[in-house]
């Protein structure tokens, strides 16, 4: 199947598209409006990089930001669309109304978390052109839900904040349509709907990788908290109901998230980290194939987390507010995601930053080895409180 190329939603539905048999193509309401979010300044450890070369995420400057502006969310319906690949490529075939000749567009907000030759789509620069090949197409009748992301649902901290928080501001009456997912390989995958999910029967529909399901319409909510750069709190509602059912206790752990078994970012001093906070008292908590009430409630149940930068710190979605959290982050890497989280829950938050061992390669962080100074981790724990 080739397209003439992509558009981003706002401007098709300006365009004022048609199906082939006369109905818009797109439709959509406004479930959020734009707004402004404060963010708390670091409360202790480094706190000032404007002399230190650091490689920031989402971009530079923003340690020292004070808000940051979130666009509206909105809820598009698009009929005769196909979704392609377990990536969630999205494409429609549109009309103008006073012609007969329709054409395929993909939709620019689906485009994310794609590998080309994996999910079989080819861009040819020459002529503008998108090729996707597809290993069958099948057809669903009715309406679905797009709940996918691809190579995003892989890891915890994507499938979480980029695909299940959209289901915060899902209306209601969706829950009873089929959810279009990615394979769904592990547990906490299907903990998570099902915990959303309540007392509901949720229908979900699995799109392997390099296949086409073509649908009579399709409910898309794209690009809610920009993939982790601009997260709303409203994304947060969702996840109480994860620990609904969950015996919880009043905060009183200390935790220490490890990443001792991480294959990349490998934080070479760790264990002195580790043997520092064991001795203070701290779990020593590894979440990798931790069933995810569990990890729910350690986190709801904390008074203070140390971490480095890693997808177990997606945990603090279930915070209570009076948290003290201090991440251990790398110069190369410098990613405020969880600083924004934190922040989300009213958290305290500080970090520690280390510095990269080898070559500076910024578009290459996740391979890099790094180590962060003992005698300045225990001294801003000591003055914070945390030892």
């Amino acid at each position: 199947m080739t397209t003439r190329g992509s558009l981003p939603l706002p401007e098709l539905e300006a365009l004022d598209l048609v199906t082939e048999d006369g109905r818009p193509v797109v439709e959509s309401v406004e479930l959020l409006p734009s707004r402004e979010v404060s963010i708390a300044p670091l409360a202790f450890g480094d706190r000032d990089f404007s002399a230190r070369p650091v490689f920031e995420r989402p971009y530079e400057g923003a340690w020292r930001e004070e808000r940051y502006r979130v666009d509206p969310v909105r809820l598009y319906r698009l009929r005769g669309a196909a979704v392609h690949s377990d990536c969630g490529i999205v494409m429609v075939k549109a009309f103008r109304r006073d012609s007969d000749e329709g054409w395929f567009l993909l939709l620019d907000e689906t485009l994310q978390y794609l590998v080309p030759k994996e999910h079989g789509i080819e861009f040819h620069t020459d002529s503008g052109l998108i090729s996707l090949q597809t290993n069958g197409k099948s057809r669903l009748p009715g309406r679905a839900v797009h709940l996918l992301a691809g190579g995003g649902s892989r890891n915890y901290y994507h499938w979480t904040m980029d695909v299940v928080s959209r289901l915060s501001v899902l209306p209601d009456a969706c829950f009873d349509d089929l959810f279009l997912v990615p394979p769904l390989p592990q547990p906490y995958h299907w903990d998570m709907l099902a915990s959303v999910a309540g007392d509901r029967a949720m229908r979900v529909q699995a799109v392997p990788n390099c296949e086409t399901v073509e649908l009579d319409e399709l409910i898309l909510i794209p690009n809610i908290g920009e993939f982790g750069a601009r997260p709303r709190p409203e994304q947060l509602s969702v996840f109480g109901r994860v620990l609904s059912g969950v015996p919880t206790r009043p905060p009183h752990r200390r935790l220490y998230v490890t990443r001792r078994n991480a294959e990349n970012r490998k934080l070479v001093n760790e264990e002195a980290i580790i043997g520092l906070l064991a001795a203070a008292g701290y779990e020593i908590l590894d979440t990798d194939g931790m069933p995810l009430r569990e990890q729910a409630q350690r986190f709801a149940e904390a008074t203070h987390i140390v971490a480095a930068h890693g997808a177990g710190l997606t945990n603090l979605v279930y915070c209570d507010p009076s948290v003290s959290v201090c991440e251990l982050q790398m110069d190369l890497y410098l990613n405020w995601l969880f600083r924004r989280i934190a922040n989300l829950r009213g958290a305290r938050y500080g970090c520690v930053v280390g510095e990269t061992l080898g070559d500076w390669e910024p578009l290459r962080p996740h391979n890099k080895p790094w180590h962060v100074s003992f005698d300045r981790v225990k001294s801003t724990l000591a003055g914070a409180g945390f030892l």
